[in-house]
């Protein structure tokens, strides 16, 4: 997260996991909603 988005108190929706090679986007107005998932052949934070 950049300097801008700190200052704006955004929120973190995106969780990347490189073992798995998964992306998470998470639902910041449903919250009771499972994040969508996405697998792909490779990830890079």
């Amino acid at each position: 997260m950049n300097q801008r988005e700190m200052d704006l108190k955004s929120q973190t929706i995106i969780t990347m996991n490189t073992q798995l090679n998964h992306v998470m986007l998470e639902h910041i107005e449903q919250t009771n909603e499972p994040p969508k998932q996405f697998t792909f052949d490779a990830v890079y934070p």
